[in-house]
This record gives structure tokens, sequence and C-alpha cells, in this order.
């Protein structure tokens, strides 16, 4: 990874690089360039020395800056090529062949848009079937910078075959696939996401300075040495989770549910000790015998004692299942205290990496389980590693892969994120549009199309209608995100995976979204979403749902319409009876509230839920209620 530390004397090394001519590294073999809108094309020089650049038979010239830097906007071009881009500066020539004129989209988001070809499903039929030479990709490869970088890191426009097709974002090609299939022009996928990342890192610092909720952290982040942020997040960590064998402790002991990686339970980019402690109960009356550990596989190493007897341990092995035979003389009739120390450095992963099953200490024929409740946790010895985690401070993201390619004219935007974000909804209705405004200004194109993917259904089902649920309200925070111009939304709710935060089927997510694309995009006279909620009214003891897309029917799939609820004024919410009247209303009732006050309809995790419109795309979970 390129390194983030930046002192003065690697920065005239830096600047003595471009002393030669050279281009931005997002000009490749191969590009897609955006058609309708003046071409930047731009790089570095000699200062003072002239640049030529030739596209196809328009020619242009520039001169380089004292800085070292050189920029031309060629006219705007029609789709079309291949054509091959010319750059001369006295003796030095840059060439790239294969280049085309249409239109470029950026992806961007976390793992589900990062998602490759390769692990979807019906994988190898699909990529079999990708002989589509005028779709093009570029992924922009992870890094993370302090301060916007200059460039990008070296990386290569990819013509989609069967070859490459299946390290492409699975999204942005199947999103690409459909806008081509309808359209006919070469489609570029501008590809940069980083998995398991938060929104605020994409957004750059100025814009972030803008929260009223980050502006203290952006500021002490922006000022402060590496050292000093370093220090600055693990004071965070500390208060929050002590430290073992010390004074250092929380008025109330951090508890994680486990199974968990460091990352999942907020130990971003933590790298060192954390300690696990729990108790187990050994059998009444039955004297305890030998006994085996299961702790599943750990990243990286572990050490393991029972009622302070050390039992066992494993270094830098994170494949290997833990399995340590336990003599019956470190145990005790009634509470056993089991205690964990797990290492990781300079990786991510850390923590336990099995499913909850794995965990258990088997006894007397008897296996009694370990996980699926809290474990208590402290840290031990460590520090911060922020390019093993660049969601630990803002802008990271935005600085390294965003920044450097703003430049570069495009058509829109598609984004695929949230998931990290969903135990902090509220200030993502303020962080996701502050991220889309500011690219918009950053791009120069204030009105640019936005669309997003809206979280799939994901963990277990709910037997009863939740009273709370952080992926619903992310999922709500996202629709209120519509009220920005040119933004548009597809909705996922019913192709999601209940054991898998990755759902394989990127299929008709791509094309949910070239739906919206070219609803907003193209000005293609279609029905582009599915229903979505307009208004309630209480009529004696049911409430009237109307949807507000007339143009289209309502469906159920099914025989009965599934995931409403309904609650009166105490709040107490239970499963609707749920009729679709005329065209666009939903009458929803239950016998036992015959006062009603709201509803909510796929209000959860994962929701059971089956109301869609003609053409099935599904209707948006919505709520009356702000409770």
């Amino acid at each position: 990874m390129k390194r983030i530390f930046v002192t003065l004397f690697t920065f005239f090394i830096y600047a003595a690089s471009f002393a030669q001519l050279k281009t931005a590294n997002i000009f490749t073999d191969n590009m897609v360039l955006q058609r309708g809108h003046e071409i930047n094309i731009w790089g570095w020089g000699k200062a003072g020395a002239s640049v030529q650049v030739l596209l196809g038979d328009v020619k242009t010239q520039t001169k380089v800056s004292e800085e070292g830097k050189w920029l031309v906007a060629l006219p705007k071009q029609k789709a079309g090529g291949p054509f091959n881009v010319e750059i001369s500066s006295g003796k030095e020539r840059i060439s790239f062949e294969n280049v085309m004129i249409g239109d470029v989209w950026i992806a961007s988001g976390q793992s589900n848009m990062e998602w490759v070809v390769n692990n979807v499903k019906n994988a190898e039929e699909e990529i079999q079937a990708s002989n589509i030479s005028l779709i093009r990709h570029f992924k922009v490869e992870r890094d993370v910078a302090f301060s916007p970088e200059k460039d990008i890191k070296k990386s290569e426009w990819k013509v989609t075959s069967p070859e490459t097709v299946g390290h492409f974002t699975a999204v942005g090609y199947f999103f690409a696939k459909s806008i081509y299939e309808e359209l006919q022009v070469p489609i570029g996928i501008l590809h940069t996401s980083w998995g398991g990342t938060k929104v605020e890192s994409w957004i750059d610092s100025q814009a972030m300075m803008s929260v009223p909720f980050y502006q203290e952290e952006v500021a002490v982040l922006q000022k402060s040495s590496v050292a000093e942020k370093a220090e600055y997040i693990k004071a965070k960590y500390i208060e929050k989770f002590g430290v073992h064998n010390s004074d250092t402790q929380p008025a109330k002991p951090q508890k994680m549910n486990m199974p968990s990686h460091w990352e999942w339970s907020g130990l971003y980019g933590w790298d060192g000790e954390v300690w696990y402690k729990t108790t187990f109960e050994t059998q009444e009356g039955v004297e305890p015998s030998d006994a085996v550990l299961s702790l599943g596989k750990i990243g990286h190493s572990d050490e393991v004692w029972i009622n302070g007897k050390k039992v066992g341990n494993t270094k830098d092995d994170p494949e290997t299942v833990r399995a340590y035979k336990i003599a019956a003389s470190a145990l005790k009739e009634g509470k056993n205290e089991l205690l964990v120390k797990v290492t990781e450095t300079n990786a991510v992963n850390g923590g336990f990496l099995s499913a909850a099953k794995d965990i258990f200490i088997e006894m007397n024929g008897k296996n009694t389980m370990l996980a699926g409740k809290p474990w208590e946790v402290q840290l031990g010895e460590g520090t911060v590693n922020f390019e093993t985690s660049p969601s630990l401070i803002p802008s990271l993201l935005y600085n390294a892969m965003v920044d450097p390619i703003i430049s570069y004219p495009s058509k829109g935007f598609i984004w695929y994120q949230g998931e990290s974000n969903a135990d902090k909804a509220k200030q993502y209705q303020t962080l996701f549009p502050t991220l889309i405004t500011s690219w918009r200004e950053k791009w120069q194109q204030p009105d640019m199309p936005f669309l997003f993917v809206q979280l799939a259904n994901f963990q277990p089902k709910d037997e009863e209608p939740p009273a709370q649920s952080g992926w619903a309200e992310l999922r709500e925070a996202q629709t209120k995100t519509l009220s920005l111009p040119n933004t548009r939304m597809a909705v996922t709710i019913d192709i999601g995976e209940t054991h898998d935060i990755h759902p394989r089927n990127k299929q008709d997510v791509g094309k949910r979204l070239a739906l919206a694309g070219l609803k907003i995009a193209y000005d293609k006279k279609l029905v582009h979403a599915g229903p979505m909620y307009e208004k309630m009214e209480i009529k004696g003891g049911k409430i009237s749902i109307k949807f507000d897309n007339p143009k289209s029917r309502l469906l159920v799939k099914g025989q009965e319409l599934k995931g409403f609820a309904i609650a009166g004024e105490d709040k107490k919410f239970k499963w609707a009876k749920a009729v679709v009247v005329g065209k666009n209303e939903v009458a929803v009732s239950h016998p036992d509230i015959q006062s009603p006050v709201v509803v909510r309809y796929a209000w959860g995790n994962n929701p059971d839920c089956n109301l869609y419109n003609q053409e099935e795309l599904p209707a948006v979970p919505f709520r009356t209620d702000d409770w």
C-alpha cells in the first residue's frame, strides 16, 4: 500500500519524478472517455514545456505549469471509436490505443459494490456470455491518505471478456450490461470501492467540517501528527473497553456478542491484543472429566486460560481450528472462567473467525456452547493502523481514491454502501446527502445523476414485529435521501440472504440500478421503481395506505400479502392483515387493535414481504410513525 506519511524530502523526490512527460494513471489503453462533455486529459512534465494532445483528428495543446502539471480540455465528442490518443512534449511521446467515447459511470461503496463477477450466482454462465468489448472496467486500487493525493495507484482499463470480467465489480458490470443493451454505446465503469468502509471515509474533509457532529473530530485529526492521530483513536478505544490488568476501566464492562471480528465490533484498525472473558458451568453433580475446548479459527494468535491455568496457545495461524485438550484438574464444579488473549498485527480479521456452533467445550460427552452470548472484552497492548482500516477517521478514502479522479468527466454515480453505518442511521441522514452534494461539486456537475442501492434483507427473520432495527432505519435514511434532485434508489429488500451479508444475486441489483439510470440519465419512458408510500388514512378500525405509482398496479407475490405491521397508541405492533384495494391502495388491520394509528411495511433487518408492482419491482419499505 502506498505510504501516507509524506515528508518534505519525499515531496521533492515526488515532484522530481514529474520532470518527464507523464499522464495521470487513470489514462491507459482501452479507456472510455465521456461523450457530450469536454474531455480532460492531464499529467505532469517539465515546467514551461509545451504539451500537444491528439484524439483522433482533434488536436489541442497547453503548457506545463510552474508546479509541473498540465491539463487540456478537448471539445465535446459523440460516442464512437476506437481512437488513438497521442500526447507529445518535445521528443517525448505517450500513446493510448483502443480508446472509446461513450458514457462513464463511477461505481463506489463497500463490499457489495466491490463483490466481483466470479462470486455471483451462475457465475460461469455469466462469464462465458461476457464478450461485450464496448464495456470497459477500471479498478482504482485500495489506498489511504491523510490529505488529497496527486494520483491514484497504477491500474488499467480492461475490455470485457471471459478472461477479464470475473474480476469486475458485479453490480457495476450488470448495470453497464443493461445500459449497453438498451443504448448500444460504449460504457466505462470507473470502480473505486473498499469493503467494510463507512460513508465518512469517502467524504472530503472540507465537507465533513460542515457536519455538526464531526467538526471537532475532523479538526483534531487534520491538525495532529500521525502518531497523535493514532493516540486519539486509541484513547477512545481505551475509554470504551478499558485495559486488561489495569485500573483503566470503563464504568460498565464492555461486551461483544461472540463470535465477532474486531472490525464488526467497532475496533477498526486495532493492531495488538484483545482479551476475552466468559464463564461456563460444569454439569451439576457430575465430576469434571478431561475435556476438549473448541474455539474455531482465530486471527491470528491466541493464548487460553481456564480458571487461571494456561491450557493452550497457537501462534500466527488464522486457518487452524483451535481444539485444546483440557485436563480435569483445570476444571471445577459449578462456574468456570475462560480467558482468551487474541493477538493480531498488520492484518485484518482479528478475533474469532468461525461460526457460533464451532465454539464450545465438550465435557463428559456433552457440548456446552460458549458463543451466541456476550463475552467481556478488554484491550491489551497495541496501536492503531490506518492503512488496514480506512474507516478510522473521515476522508482517508476520498483523499486517495476519489480526489485524484475528479477531473475525469463522467455520466453519473452508482453507489452501494451503508452496512457499516447501520448502527448510526440517524447520522447517515446527514452524511449520505453530504457525500452526494460534495461529489457533485467536485465534479462541477451539480445535477449529476446519483443512483444507489438500498440495503438488502439480512440476518434472521423476526417472529414478531421488531420495535427497533438498525438496518430498517438505515434504509429509511437512504429513502429520505431521494429528496435530493436527480437521485434514484434500487430496492433490494427481496433479494438478500439471511446468513450472508453479500447476496449472490447481483444481476437484479445491476438491472434495477440500470432502470433508474435509464429514467433520469437517458430520459427513457419506463417504470423504474416499485411502489412508494404516499399517505395514510384511518378508516374505522383500518388504515388505508396509498402508494404513489398509479402507472402500475400493485402486485402480491403469493396467496397472502405479508410484511405489514400495525399498532395503536400503546406502540405495540402486531402483524397485520393486509389486502390490496383497487389499483394502488392497501387496507391494513388487526382484530385486536380497534383504534390503529400507525403502519409499518418491511420494517426489520430481514422482513418477510411480498408487495410489488406489475413490473415486479418491490415496494419501498416504510413506516408512518417516527417512534
